[in-house]
């Protein structure tokens, strides 16, 4: 009888220890790793534009709302910040891109990766051809390593000239006269700074 009553106590603790450690499971994965409090969050969300916490765990917000709230995700490891009543506004992260210079280079011929004369040529050629309609035809991205020497030379672009000629004349907005005036203005400004 005494075996009996062993086997079912150890068997009722084992029961309680298992629970106990289901329950510390539960609790350690709805815990977060930081916790904002005491803050005036702006939620960009119509049906709760404002709330007081922010509870994260790892990359992912997993609470937004009351500070009461909040404390259910509060763990023995959790980063505390107490912003003071002060703003909190969900952000763009930018890895360095300066908007209207990234948005208006969507407009120019990428150069970047060309590493001859010949390839900026073919893209410079390609990009006239695709828009037609452009008055001005703009590079980005070329790098000093694609010229020989290491620096651009005047004679590159008096090679691109019969392109840039010929591309403008299809142009009904620029007429030909114009286009050798454009030119010669260009080849001008080249030689004065030799």
């Amino acid at each position: 009888m005494r075996g009996i009553s062993r086997l079912v106590t150890a068997t009722i603790a084992g029961i309680l220890c298992l629970q106990l450690s289901s329950f510390a499971q539960t609790k350690d994965q709805k815990t977060a790793d930081l916790l904002i409090t005491n803050a005036k969050v702006y939620t960009v969300n119509a049906k709760q534009p404002w709330a007081e916490a922010i509870a994260i765990r790892g990359e992912r917000i997993v609470y937004v709302g009351s500070a009461n709230g909040a404390r259910e995700y509060k763990g023995p490891k959790t980063t505390l910040i107490d912003a003071s009543g002060k703003l909190v506004l969900p952000g763009i992260e930018d890895n360095h891109v300066h908007f209207t210079g990234g948005s208006r280079s969507l407009e120019k011929v990428d150069l970047d990766g060309a590493k001859t004369i010949e390839a900026m040529q073919q893209r410079i050629k390609a990009f006239a051809q695709s828009h037609r309609d452009s008055k001005w035809i703009q590079g980005r991205g070329w790098m000093y390593a694609s010229f020989p020497g290491n620096l651009p030379d005047k004679k590159f672009l008096v090679e691109l000239n019969a392109l840039i000629r010929t591309m403008s004349m299809r142009r009904d907005a620029i007429a030909h006269d114009n286009v050798d005036r454009v030119l010669e203005a260009m080849k001008a400004t080249l030689n004065a700074g030799q």
